[in-house]
């Protein structure tokens, strides 16, 4: 285990030279600095958590195609980079091949990204027209039965319930 004290981008990326394996934070995980490491070829560990923030490495690992280096829990996180520690010829592949990965990932799709953004903050906007033009209670009531009719049948006329 090595703790890196606060230094330069460059630094840090020179750093991930002599690193075999990335720990991920717990329980909140690191985000996109996880892409750091990884585009430095090294593996990244990570546990998900039942939190959106304790997902995030499950999300980037398996964009990545690594969704086998995120565990549910402690025991699997622990077991998973034992398992990667005991195996030098996938470190040796992987520090090999991330950079790649990561450059075909989903993920690093900017102008994709970008277009679906755009497209629901223009579905939404056109949406919310009839509820922002609405003059009375009994009008906005409507337009706000009439939305959620539209996503309901959006969804295949399916209800879909939160989880719990």
């Amino acid at each position: 285990m090595i703790y890196q004290p606060p230094c330069s981008y460059t630094a840090l990326l020179r750093f991930y030279q002599t690193v075999d394996i990335a720990l991920d934070a717990v329980p909140a995980n690191g985000g996109l600095c996880l892409l750091d490491p990884l585009w430095m070829g090294v593996p990244v560990v990570s546990a998900a958590g039942p939190w959106a923030s304790d997902r995030q490495g499950r999300s980037i690992l398996a964009a990545v195609g690594l969704a086998d280096l995120c565990g549910e829990g402690d025991a699997e996180f622990i077991a998973i980079a034992i398992a990667l520690a005991q195996n030098p010829a996938r470190r040796a592949d992987l520090r090999q091949s991330l950079r790649a990965r990561v450059k075909t990932a989903s993920l690093t799709e900017g102008t994709r990204i970008a277009r679906f953004i755009e497209a629901a903050a223009t579905r939404l906007h056109a949406e919310a027209q009839p509820i922002r033009t609405a003059r009375t209670s009994g009008d906005l009531a409507a337009a706000l039965a009439e939305r959620a009719f539209r996503t309901w049948r959006a969804q295949g006329g399916r209800l879909v319930l939160p989880d719990a």
